[in-house]
Parts: C-alpha cells; structure tokens; sequence
C-alpha cells in the first residue's frame, strides 16, 4: 500500500513540476481580468461622475489628492499590464528545441510569470492604499467654504445709474458706490451680477 501511496504522490510532483507555468499562467490571467474590471470601474466613476468631493477642499489638499488619483490610476493600469504578461509570455521561435530547453524554458518562463504576477500585485495594493486613504481625506477633511459675497445692486439718482455691491455705512444705512439708498429720488434693483 505504501509503495502505490509513494508511486501516486511522485506522479502528483512530476505533473506539478510540468504545469507550473499554466498554474502561474492561470492565477495571472484572474488577477488581469479583476484588475482589468477594478481600473474599469475607477476610470467610469472618475471620468462620468467627476472629482466633486475634490473640487470642494483646500487647493493645497486638492492638488495632491488628484496627484494621488492619478498616481492609483497609473499603479492600477501598470498592474494590469504585469497580470497580463504574466499570463501570456511572448511566443518565440526555435528550429532546435530539445525536451531540456523545453523543460529549461518553461521553468524560466514559470519564474518570470511568478515575479511579474507578484509585482503586479504590489502595484494593485498600493492602488488600493493610495484609493483608500484619498477617499478617507476627501470624506473626513474640511471642505473650503465659498466666500460670503455681498449681492450687487443697481442704483438710479436723478437719471443716472450706479451698479456695485451693496454696503453699509457706520450709521447702518445701505449704499451702492457712495450712494445711499435712503436718498429721495433713489431708486435700486438687486442684481446678480453688475453689467
């Protein structure tokens, strides 16, 4: 019983050993398509919906968090490209193939779809991080209040007419451009904006 136990797991180390590269090949080409499906979805949400919670911080913090998106838009992208490498190496041609270049090649292969694949993992995790902690400074920070502007008027005294924003004086009384409002024969219509 032994030696049937011993002769089954040393066929299960020899098909190992020979598909090694279609194991690597098989987890890449999965990690591709979510990496692939992830930067998707990041560039649709980005590009349709916009950087309105950016576009209401600071402009010192604004100016790094679109750094930082496309720093992960980059790192995803780069992620995507190593996945796919790792899962389809480029084809070459050889007139004197022998079963030990075979054999050489396809563990060499095997290694550098291994390195490729766990690089293209480090550059998704670090989308992910950059992701997360921007989402987390665009939700938690202050956002830079609009100024408080005052509204603008238009002024009429004996024909002549005057646009400018409404102030007022010491006393409290409202004026446009020096003129006060009060005065008999003044006339005012508030304005969105002065022509």
């Amino acid at each position: 019983m032994a030696k049937e136990d011993d002769d089954y797991w040393k066929g299960e180390v020899t098909k190992a050993r020979r598909t090694q590269l279609d194991v690597v090949r098989k987890s890449a080409t999965g990690w591709s398509a979510l990496f692939a499906a992830v930067l998707g979805v990041f560039g649709s949400v980005t590009f349709v919906g916009g950087l309105t919670g950016v576009d209401e911080l600071p402009e010192s913090l604004a100016g790094d968090v679109r750094v930082a998106i496309v720093v992960a838009a980059g790192l995803a992208l780069l992620a995507t490209v190593l996945a796919g490498l790792a899962a389809n190496s480029l084809p070459s041609v050889t007139s004197d193939l022998t079963f030990q270049k075979l054999r050489d090649d396809t563990k060499n292969k095997a290694t550098s779809a291994r390195r490729l694949l766990r690089w293209a993992l480090l550059c998704a995790a670090g989308a992910a991080v950059i992701v997360t902690v921007g989402s987390a400074v665009v939700v938690l920070s202050e956002k830079e209040q609009d100024a408080v502007t005052a509204p603008s008027a238009v002024v009429v005294v004996d024909g002549k007419a005057v646009c400018g924003p409404l102030t007022e004086d010491a006393d409290g009384q409202l004026s446009v451009d020096g003129i006060a409002l009060g005065d008999a024969g003044a006339s005012f219509t508030v304005v969105s904006s002065c022509p």
